[in-house]
């Protein structure tokens, strides 16, 4: 995973799992938003999509819920430790 995809992944985990962010997405909001380039964006976005971590929703990107074999549901994020 590249740092594109943890930021995405990071920035999910701390705002609900909501990225209100998509490929028609202005360049200008993805730099405000994500501090990246809107290539980088796209090209981090589809590779989390690639792996089944978020899934787009009506107005943005989803971080996936998953189930365990319990039943129990849990995200799956990845956080760079400080």
């Amino acid at each position: 995973m590249n740092q594109f995809e943890n930021k995405i992944l990071a920035f999910l985990g701390d705002h609900g799992g909501f990225l209100p962010l998509n490929f028609e997405s202005e360049p200008s909001a993805i730099r405000k938003t994500l501090d990246m380039d809107r290539q980088s964006f796209v090209k981090a976005t589809k590779a989390l999509l690639a792996n089944d971590n978020v899934e787009f929703s009506e107005n943005g990107i989803q971080l996936k819920v998953k189930e365990t074999v319990s039943g129990a549901k849990f995200r799956k994020v990845k956080r760079k430790r400080r």
